[in-house]
């Protein structure tokens, strides 16, 4: 069972990852703004902090 779910939690991971590699981006100054698809429930997040 554990074989199985690995993958799951791994792919349902990997948005907050890419929103960890924009963050280090921005802090190293290679982008301008965050940007990328995000899943629904974290979408608003990078939008609210391009704001800022």
């Amino acid at each position: 069972m554990l074989r199985a779910t690995g993958p799951v939690i791994i792919s349902g991971l990997h948005p907050l990852d890419q929103l960890a590699c924009a963050f280090a981006w921005l802090r190293r100054g290679e982008a301008q703004a965050l940007e990328g698809d995000y899943p629904a429930e974290i979408a608003p997040h990078p939008t609210d902090l391009d704001a800022v």
